[in-house]
């Protein structure tokens, strides 16, 4: 691995000695502290980005997914609290899933097309199993994991 130096981005403006060394991938040596207080602007803009990343990726509880990222961004969170980013962070969510489909027919292309491997059960990833069509044109679509169907099967 290459070995890659960080200082501080105000370092000329402020004769600051805030340095680091990547050590691996997303792991960092910090070899000088700042002389200065941080950049909270910075960090809340970074704070935010980082909650609708999350919240659009994750099906995970939104207030646990704030308090994770609070312990990192700790002066952040103090100036962007919950009650303030749990709009952010439902409309980053609600935006992130395709529309509702009108029919099963089309859910089981949504599911097909991979929009919504978000959901899993179990172990597994994917729940989505398949469509079925019935003798009279009706579609269901069977939402189950593996674990689950082989019970049924052992059952029947």
């Amino acid at each position: 691995m290459k070995l890659v130096y960080w200082k501080c981005v105000v370092s000329r403006i402020n004769f600051c000695t805030g340095s680091a060394q990547e050590i691996a991938p997303n792991r960092y040596l910090v070899l000088s502290t700042h002389n200065h207080a941080p950049n909270i602007p910075n960090s809340i803009i970074a704070f935010k980005h980082c909650l609708k990343r999350r919240a659009a990726q994750e099906t995970g509880s939104l207030k646990t997914i704030h308090s994770e990222k609070a312990l990192r961004y700790h002066d952040a969170a103090l100036q962007y609290p919950w009650s303030t980013a749990e709009n952010l962070m439902r409309r980053a969510r609600r935006d992130s899933l395709p529309p509702i489909p009108p029919s099963l027919r089309e859910l089981g292309d949504v599911f097909e097309n991979g929009l919504l491997n978000r959901y899993f059960c179990c172990r597994e990833r994917i729940m989505y199993k398949t469509r079925l069509r019935d003798s009279n044109g009706f579609y269901s679509v069977v939402l189950a994991c593996n674990e689950l169907l082989n019970e049924l099967f052992v059952m029947v």
